[in-house]
């Protein structure tokens, strides 16, 4: 998953199995920590559907290779957590 924070693009890898995450920006990971304690039912893909959701859009529209899906929005992210508990 590549998303942007600060201006600086990075990637974030969620991992099935062991339901980590790793990232070269730290800000992505920390937005997915944030995503998983408000609510832990959610899978590796639904986070990486949350982060990329509510990511604000930087460039072109979409996902494009200078800005990824966007800036990660942490805030946005954890309601949309919050919205999505089973």
């Amino acid at each position: 998953m590549n998303l942007s924070f600060g201006g600086v693009a990075g990637s974030a890898t969620i991992r099935n199995a062991a339901q980590y995450v790793t990232s070269r920006g730290g800000v992505v990971v920390a937005a997915a920590a944030l995503v998983v304690s408000v609510n832990s039912a959610l899978t590796p893909e639904e986070i990486m559907d949350l982060l990329a959701g509510t990511a604000v859009d930087l460039g072109p529209v979409g996902y494009d290779t200078s800005y990824g899906f966007g800036r990660v929005n942490a805030y946005e992210a954890v309601l949309a957590a919050l919205g999505s508990e089973p």
